[in-house]
């Protein structure tokens, strides 16, 4: 399972009530996570999988020339929404969310870990 693909949507930020334009930031560093235990693991694996197919729907969405910027935005702003409420629900910011991916894109036993907690979700 590559990460890369699994990151929020394009423009959701913490800090905002509203997802906003992707920043420039460079990554945390692995290091930046530390140990994440089963629970922690657990609800990344969860938002993984269910944030997965929002990303598809943002990628889409980019792709298709017949919708107008403005028509755009809104769909990727209505996505982000959903996405936030999955972190929401699954008790990690974007913050965490995008390090964890981080990290799984980083550290292959972290990968490892988390690939194989996100096959017992199915």
């Amino acid at each position: 399972m590559a990460f890369a693909a699994m990151s929020p949507s394009p423009g959701m930020q913490s800090g905002q009530g509203q997802p906003t334009q992707p920043s420039m930031q460079e990554p945390p560093a692995p290091s930046s996570v530390g140990h994440v235990n089963a629970q922690e693991m657990k609800n990344f694996a969860a938002s993984v999988k269910e944030i997965q197919p929002i990303n598809q729907h943002v990628q889409a969405i980019a792709a298709n020339k017949s919708l107008s910027k403005e028509q755009k935005q809104e769909k990727v702003r209505s996505y982000g929404k959903q996405a936030m409420a999955i972190l929401s629900e699954h008790h990690l910011t974007p913050d965490e969310y995008n390090s964890l991916i981080h990290k799984a894109e980083t550290d292959p036993s972290f990968a490892k870990r988390a690939n194989a907690e996100i096959q017992k979700i199915g």
